[in-house]
């Protein structure tokens, strides 16, 4: 049987005792996700918004008015 897990942990240690000599705080998976992955995707989310709404601009005049209603 392997070691993996056992080789991840020290891994995993190793790694926050290097973020702790720099000063850094540790960082989980979760606080990741929520400090850096979660921000980026909501401002990509955004940026798509905004381009969808925009695009009216460069659509013809008949097609960039709202919808008419019969």
């Amino acid at each position: 049987m392997g070691h993996g897990g056992v080789v991840a942990a020290a891994n995993w240690d190793r790694r926050q005792a290097r973020r702790a000599r720099l000063g850094v705080p540790p960082l989980r998976p979760v606080q990741f996700f929520r400090s850096t992955l979660l921000p980026a995707a909501i401002v990509l989310l955004f940026g798509l918004a905004l381009f969808a709404v925009s695009a009216r601009i460069w659509l013809p005049g008949d097609m960039a008015a709202p919808a008419p209603i019969n």
